[in-house]
């Protein structure tokens, strides 16, 4: 079986979403046009209070359309995703990148995640409840020095070096996405 695992519940959310009502989210995301005010609107609901009073459905779908129009993913950054077109090749001209997640990789991914647990725990009861010797645990955690762009709360230093720890201990094979850096190094050497 496979787990996937995040802190952020709001891509658990989405993933669910994605999971259970496929269609639905990309029929909804489909008619969203490729603009900053839209991006605005969207991110002024999220930042909102009234955000965790939104239907699971809304959620995905405006944590979605954030995450495809932002500049580099960062929902912290008020800056939208645009470029200026210079002709040739348009597969990473914004428009068509985010109607390809709508219309070419939602409902694949989907079907991807129907075999898929999610969860949305702390690192060390996931690897602590799902580990053993046949288990193969790829751990992507926050980059050292760019822990508070995704989430609020951030990943402390500590957590690096918890990971690490669990990690060495877990009897799974491991495998784990970092850049380079000396924490890293010295954590993984």
């Amino acid at each position: 079986g496979e787990v996937y695992n995040d802190l952020d519940e709001n891509v658990v959310n989405f993933f669910r979403v994605a999971k259970d009502h496929g269609e639905e989210l990309q029929e909804r995301l489909r008619w969203i046009p490729y603009s900053r005010q839209e991006f605005k609107r969207f991110r002024r609901l999220w930042k909102s209070p009234e955000w965790r009073y939104q239907t699971d459905m809304d959620r995905a779908v405006a944590w979605c359309v954030m995450m495809r129009m932002a500049c580099s993913a960062n929902l912290k950054s008020a800056s939208w995703g645009y470029a200026v077109w210079r002709g040739g090749n348009s597969g990473s001209w914004p428009p068509d990148a985010f109607v390809n997640t709508v219309e070419g990789l939602l409902i694949p991914f989907r079907d991807r995640l129907r075999h898929v647990q999610l969860e949305n725990l702390d690192f060390e009861d996931v690897i602590t409840r799902y580990q053993s010797g046949h288990a193969l645990i790829y751990a992507d955690p926050l980059y050292v020095g760019m822990e508070d762009v995704y989430t609020e709360g951030g990943f402390s230093e500590s957590d690096h070096r918890r990971l690490a720890g669990a990690l060495r201990e877990s009897p799974a094979k491991v495998i784990v996405s970092y850049q380079d850096h000396p924490l890293v190094d010295e954590l993984y050497e």
